[in-house]
């Protein structure tokens, strides 16, 4: 194995949890990359941008998992040894951005319309929309109309993104593993203080 395989995450929230969309939303902002797939630095994720122009990882890829009373938040990136620390701290520093820096009318737009993108998609055919049906019985005890998630996603803010990310991500415990060469990798103290404060 030549390349660190990395993921990182927070405590999340669950299926039916009042953040459970905005928590979609965050995810679709930080974004999902593969340097294999083309896109290059022409991306609208700001991370995968930063990832791709300055050559610090592979891929990319967020993610929201939700379980009956919490979940998991966070990203699994692959990166070469010696630009694990880098791509570890610009994962970290793109947390902490959206959260103290705060996000543009426009960053929110085009993530809200990728999550509603992406909602859709899951529901072309009818099996998927079978599917849909049941986890939602089974998670929520009903079935969510596209139209009530479409509403609750566009009642979506920046400061409902700040507030998350203030409450979940900024000075908490990451769990953290990775695998492969792993020298140049952070230790977990230097992660945890990430959550708080910027490299110097």
């Amino acid at each position: 194995m030549h390349q660190a395989h990395v993921a990182i995450a927070f405590k999340g929230v669950s299926w039916e949890h009042p953040d459970y969309f905005a928590f979609l939303v965050l995810q679709s902002i930080v974004g999902s990359w593969d340097r294999n797939l083309g896109a290059g630095k022409n991306l609208s994720s700001r991370l995968a941008e930063i990832l791709s122009v300055e050559n610090l990882a592979s891929s990319l890829s967020s993610f929201n998992t939700c379980y009956n009373s919490t979940g998991l938040f966070g990203a699994y990136f692959v990166t070469d040894e010696k630009n694990a620390a880098n791509c570890t701290y610009e994962v970290m520093n793109e947390w902490q951005r959206i959260g103290k820096q705060g996000l543009s009318k426009e960053e929110l737009a085009i993530a809200k319309t990728k999550v509603k993108s992406a909602l859709l998609m899951q529901l072309d055919g009818s099996s998927n929309i079978a599917e849909d049906i049941g986890r939602n019985l089974i998670a929520l005890g009903r079935r969510l109309e596209p139209v009530e998630m479409f509403r609750r996603i566009d009642a979506i803010t920046e400061a409902d993104i700040s507030r998350i990310q203030d409450e979940y991500l900024y000075d908490a415990d990451p769990a953290v593993t990775a695998i492969g060469p792993l020298d140049t990798m952070p230790d977990y103290n230097q992660i945890r203080g990430w959550t708080y404060w910027n490299r110097l």
